[in-house]
């Protein structure tokens, strides 16, 4: 495992299934032995979970031969994948841009179907790659575009990769068809990255054949020589043409390069059955189109490719993070990691307990609450005689409360608190969870500066359980929130209530 957090890839979505399922297979004791070894390791990217995920699997990966060897295999397969479609990017650029570039000195190589092969071209089928791109919920909302964008998404490029992988040895086959398998097996869960995967692979596709294409040009032009003209069966003038070349020189127009002279246009000109027409006076000078061409295929063909190809990455990897949080069982991994590292902090020595974080406010006296947050079924016979407000100002929250219900609770705190101070009484013995972080953020966000919250501990709680409080709750940086001190505990004894 490397040090550094590790980024999410497609690979990973079958290492962490694979994970799951091998994770599911444990026997109880062991899987919280894993949970112990790898919960602090991983515990340091608990702000981002989809990482959380990856490091957890590729642990796992490290420690059991089944998802080890999927992990490979899923890897394998993410590379053979972009290699594949750069290679057939890359044969077909080279093989077109040599049919188009094709000079024997019988005639001269056509300036318009050059920029109509790698200019114009590429241009176009922008179109069906942004409709394809679109999100469902558009394309579905607008008649006929949902079956518009399934069917450019279905004669992508990418998928037309897919067809090469039977050119491909056995071996590198069962790779990708097993892959292919794992991911297909949950396709309302993967069919996002599934889509952007593939839109991705088209324009690695499209960066190496236009890349390819503008090599070829250059090595064409170094090797031998080459003849540019124009020609057209259209009633066109050369200052048409002049035009036509001046608009698309605009962004490089500035640097005084590569942007054809009206002479050039004017002398470029020939008619193939014309076979009196006389040679151009200086023939040379008819190779000075290269450098127009080759800018017009950079900035019309591959810049607009890969600026598309970047949207893609950046777009399937966030379905990837949102993919790895979905699948099923990985919440439950994450709560199990983050009480394991939450009970790691927790624990130590109980004679020297670590002390709360410097800009945690903790205080041994509990002030009066106007409002009292019950949370977890906190036992409120425990709290202080100026904690027991009544009935209709206690408000559980947490444990069996719904997401809904928690919200309801912190509108009707903000909405009674007013400047008064709000009580939040838990149980000592539990460590703080990050259910409970985040409703203490909620709650400061809906108070609003300047209201003080006042986070109570009760019931018997160890030395560590009580330092874990204030340390915990320091991570919030709240300089209006302070913890209570626990003053009854066990510290000599199992605390019963865990």
């Amino acid at each position: 495992m490397a040090d550094a957090p590790p980024s999410p890839t497609l690979a990973d979505l079958v290492t962490l299934a694979a994970a799951l399922r091998q994770d599911q297979r444990l026997p109880e004791a062991q899987r919280r032995s894993l949970d112990r070894e790898l919960g602090p390791a991983v515990s340091t990217l608990r702000v981002k979970p989809a990482r959380q995920l990856t490091a957890w699997a590729r642990a796992v990966a490290d420690r059991t031969p089944e998802v080890a060897r999927a992990h490979r295999q899923a890897s394998a397969a993410q590379a053979w994948a972009v290699l594949l479609a750069a290679g057939l990017g890359t044969l077909l650029g080279v093989g077109v841009a040599l049919g188009v570039f094709y000079y024997d000195g019988s005639s001269r190589i056509n300036v318009l179907a050059v920029l109509a092969v790698f200019v114009l071209l590429p241009l176009l089928l922008l179109l069906p790659l942004l409709i394809a791109m679109l999100p469902a919920r558009l394309a579905s909302a607008v008649p006929g575009v949902g079956p518009l964008a399934e069917l450019c998404r279905g004669v992508s490029v990418g998928r037309v990769a897919a067809a090469g992988v039977r050119l491909l040895p056995r071996g590198m086959r069962d790779r990708l068809a097993w892959t292919a398998d794992t991911l297909g097996s949950q396709r309302t869960l993967y069919a996002h990255v599934q889509k952007w995967a593939i839109l991705a692979w088209s324009q690695v596709f499209a960066v190496m054949f236009t890349a390819a294409a503008i090599v070829t040009l250059l090595v064409l032009v170094v090797l031998t020589d080459l003849a540019f003209g124009w020609s057209t069966t259209l009633d066109v003038e050369a200052a048409d043409v002049h035009r036509l070349t001046d608009a698309l020189a605009t962004p490089w127009a500035a640097t005084g390069q590569a942007v054809p002279g009206r002479e050039l246009v004017e002398a470029s000109r020939y008619f193939r059955m014309d076979a009196a027409q006389p040679p151009p006076a200086d023939p040379a000078a008819l190779g000075a189109w290269w450098r127009f061409l080759v800018a017009a295929m950079a900035c019309y063909g591959l810049l607009p490719r890969v600026v598309m190809l970047g949207v893609c990455l950046a777009v399937r990897r966030r379905a990837v993070h949102a993919a790895l949080r979905a699948t099923p069982g990985a919440g439950a991994v994450l709560r199990r990691l983050h009480q394991t590292a939450v009970a790691f902090d927790a624990e130590g020595d109980a004679e020297t307990p670590r002390p709360p974080a410097p800009d945690m406010a903790t205080i041994t006296n509990a002030p009066a609450a106007d409002v009292l947050i019950i949370w977890a079924d906190a036992p409120i016979e425990a709290a202080p005689s100026d904690w027991q407000v009544s009935t209709d100002r206690r408000m559980p929250a947490g444990g069996k409360t719904s997401v809904a219900g928690d919200r309801a609770v912190i509108e009707a705190a903000a909405s009674r608190a007013g400047d008064g101070a709000v009580g939040v009484l838990v149980k000592a013995w539990e460590p703080p969870m990050g259910e409970l972080l985040d409703f203490l953020r909620a709650l400061r966000e809906a108070l609003g500066d300047g209201v003080e919250v006042t986070v109570l501990p009760v019931g018997e709680a160890t030395a560590g359980q009580r330092a874990a409080w204030p340390r915990r709750l320091a991570t919030l940086r709240d300089p209006w929130l302070r913890v209570v001190e626990p003053t009854t505990s066990a510290d000599s004894a199992e605390v019963p209530h865990a």
